[in-house]
C-alpha cells in the first residue's frame, strides 16, 4: 500500500487495477460527495459513476471492444473526465 508522509494509511485509496474502479470504490463509500465540479454542474460519485456506466455500455453497443482506440475532441469538462 502506497504511504502519504501527511496522511494516516487509512486514508489512501487502496491501488486498483483500472480508473474507473476509483470511481466506483469512491462510490459505494461516498455516494453523495461531489466528485465532479465545474462552472455549469455538479456530480456527485454516485452520479458520475452511472455516467461512467451508462458511456461504457455505449461504446460496447457501438462495437467497440477492448484494445480498440476511441478519441474525443472534448475540452476540460467533468464530461472529458467521464470519458476518460
Amino acid at each position: 500500500m502506497r504511504r502519504h508522509p501527511s496522511r494516516p494509511e487509512a486514508d489512501l485509496p487502496p491501488d486498483l487495477p483500472f480508473i474507473h474502479d476509483y470511481i466506483r470504490h469512491a462510490a459505494a463509500l461516498y455516494p453523495d460527495r461531489d466528485a465532479l465540479i465545474s462552472e455549469t454542474e455538479t456530480l456527485s460519485y454516485a452520479e458520475a459513476n452511472d455516467q461512467v456506466d451508462q458511456i461504457a455500455k455505449a461504446l460496447m453497443a457501438a462495437g467497440i471492444e477492448k484494445g480498440d482506440r476511441v478519441a474525443t475532441l472534448l475540452p476540460p469538462s467533468p464530461q472529458f473526465f467521464l470519458i476518460f
